[in-house]
């Protein structure tokens, strides 16, 4: 990374915030694949939707480009404006948006008391911070409400963030020195179990002078044991998906809503001395029973939809297996994600079609400034699988990734 690119991703990190236009992205062919939108940004303002292509940015074609030149050309000063070219589905027509770059909001937990006895918490990425930004949350939750029944804690459109972030989430709700997360690398000391201790979940954020402060020191003992509730979906990515396949795999958390995106890749970044940075993958993580992450997900106990009237194909919803990737393309076809992603390929080719011939265009977005509201359908139903009642739900629906079949295996 150069010395802006690194010092942005600093100060995300330290939820400083940074000037953009609000977009989590990955490289895919001559454009940026759009995974995330991030709340209340200037993407999000000006319509920019999940799963939106990313081509052209000021009438410069990405083609040819690659990832670093194409972010530096959506890049630039606050209160400047750019102007993307965006192919969206179906029709993968290019529509025009000027946006107007700004500092994104670096707030990354919200909280409310829904239904006066639950609690409902989102996390919308996992900062060095996010451990006591939600414990701060969750005390705020029992001291308005002792007496919580029940806790819905909210990883949609999540884009990832901290490992240790994520370790110290799972160790919110689970006893001490309980496995969180296996990591696997080609190092020893890249394979390993990480556990819910405070050695494997401390960050620059709680030390101080060489001194670690523990921020689940005050947390109320009722978090360890009450009904839980994850809600994920396909923009649910990596450092979540930690977090809920590891609630799921401990049995301390019902996951609801769709398979997430299967990002379980672990990324080292290491500070130079000339202000840039070098970022290496070290290792893939997978659940604590040994069940793969990276390309197949974690798969809900219940599968609910986002939208009451159900919600397109997930074909059209764009995963880690779907990026046209050196790891994915051309590897041993005996591989279940060389299979996985041809099978994908086809059923999005077949659907877009026949949207195009009938006509039909894709639903708008859920957005998150929408959630744990009126019109929030995947929320009610966690929030009426707390209360016990009849939700609409199947469960035990079969993964399309069939990933249990290979814990421990890969």
């Amino acid at each position: 990374m150069d010395k802006t690119e690194f010092a942005d991703m600093w100060k995300t990190w330290r939820a400083e915030g940074y000037v953009g236009i609000g977009v989590v992205v990955g490289q895919e062919g001559d454009g940026l694949r759009v995974y995330q939108v991030i709340d209340n940004s200037p993407a999000e303002k000006a319509n920019i939707h999940p799963n939106d292509l990313i081509v052209e940015a000021d009438g410069e074609n990405f083609s040819g480009k690659t990832f670093k030149e194409m972010t530096e050309r959506i890049a630039g000063l606050p209160n400047t404006v750019v102007k993307i070219t965006v192919q969206r589905m179906p029709k993968m027509q290019k529509t025009y948006f000027n946006i107007t770059r700004a500092k994104i909001n670096s707030e990354t937990v919200y909280h409310r008391l829904v239904a006066s006895d639950y609690g409902w918490v989102r996390i919308s990425s996992f900062d060095e911070n996010v451990v006591a930004k939600t414990v701060d949350a969750l005390q705020d939750l029992a001291k308005t409400n002792p007496n919580l029944k029940g806790l819905v804690l909210d990883l949609r459109n999540n884009g990832g963030g901290s490992l240790s972030g994520a370790v110290g989430v799972v160790s919110i709700f689970v006893k001490d020195k309980q496995k969180a997360v296996l990591t696997k690398g080609k190092s020893p000391e890249n394979t390993r179990y990480l556990y819910t201790t405070l050695d494997d979940y401390k960050t620059a954020a709680n030390t101080k002078d060489g001194v670690t402060k523990d921020p689940l020191a005050d947390l109320p003992e009722l978090y360890k044991t009450i009904p839980l509730v994850v809600l994920v979906h396909q923009n649910t990515v990596s450092a979540p998906e930690l977090v809920s396949g590891a609630l799921q795999d401990l049995k301390r958390a019902t996951i609801i809503g769709k398979t997430t995106f299967g990002k379980g890749s672990i990324q080292a970044i290491s500070p130079r001395i000339d202000g840039t940075g070098l970022r290496l993958t070290t290792a893939n993580y997978f659940t604590p029973s040994g069940c793969p992450v990276n390309g197949y997900g974690i798969t809900p106990d219940y599968f609910v939809s986002e939208r009451k009237n159900g919600d397109p194909d997930d074909a059209l919803n764009f995963h880690e297996v779907d990026i046209a990737h050196p790891k994915y393309e051309g590897i041993d076809p005996a591989n279940p994600l060389e299979k996985i992603r041809k099978e994908r390929v086809k059923r999005r080719s077949e659907i877009l079609m026949s949207m195009s011939q009938h006509k039909q265009d894709m639903p708008p977005p859920v957005l998150a400034k929408t959630y744990a509201t009126a019109t929030d359908y995947m929320f009610s139903q966690a929030l009426r699988y707390l209360q016990n009642k009849e939700i609409d739900l199947k469960q035990g629906q079969g993964s399309p990734y069939n990933v249990h079949a290979l814990c421990g295996s890969l």
